[in-house]
């Protein structure tokens, strides 16, 4: 889409030193797209010798800085499809995401209403709900509405909602995009 309207340049990379601060600063925005897990964590931290250890707990610990850094100081954050079901074990990142996976008992036609029909990213859509087949997710804290501003989520009325499982407390409320301020960057 960058390239087609050129609006844009995107840089695909799945290497973790683009998140050193040096390298993000020539970005506008981050996007979080198909991540799960620790991403700053080697997968063989449990077999390195502890001097090895010791340095990879620093690297992480660096690169997560960088990140909220990055955010906080007006960069744009972006979470894609399991984005969410990132970083666990680092509470800042689930803050600045606005909450973290529990779920998506959701794989199948359902109906998707317009929370802020008149939000530019929803204006596509001319007022209208959206039927979509998808995985829906639901989320554990810190999600909370109170601190994002939702624009799409699930339309319960519409949808067989005996499938939500028992993921997270049900308060009826499965949002499926929003936005918020992290500082002076936005998610």
């Amino acid at each position: 889409l960058g390239q087609k309207t050129g609006a844009y340049e995107a840089v695909v990379s799945d290497d973790i030193s683009m998140f050193e601060p040096d390298k993000l600063k020539q970005f506008d925005a981050v996007m979080m797209m198909n991540t799960t897990g620790e991403l700053f964590t080697p997968p063989d931290r449990d077999k390195l010798e502890p001097l090895q250890k010791l340095m990879a707990l620093k690297r992480e610990g660096e690169l997560k800085k960088s990140l909220l850094e990055f955010v906080k100081n007006g960069g744009g954050l972006i979470g894609i499809h399991a984005a969410t079901d990132t970083f666990y074990d680092w509470p800042e990142y689930g803050e600045m995401m606005g909450g973290y996976f529990a779920g998506h008992p959701w794989n199948e036609e359902v109906t998707i209403k317009l929370d802020e029909p008149k939000h530019p990213l929803n204006q596509m859509f001319d007022g209208q709900p959206l039927v979509i087949a998808d995985e829906i997710y639901q989320f554990k804290k810190p999600y909370s509405r109170d601190k994002l501003r939702v624009l799409l989520s699930l339309d319960t009325q519409k949808t067989n909602m005996d499938k939500q499982g028992k993921a997270r407390d049900h308060d009826n409320d499965y949002a499926v995009s929003w936005v918020r301020d992290y500082g002076k960057g936005r998610v």
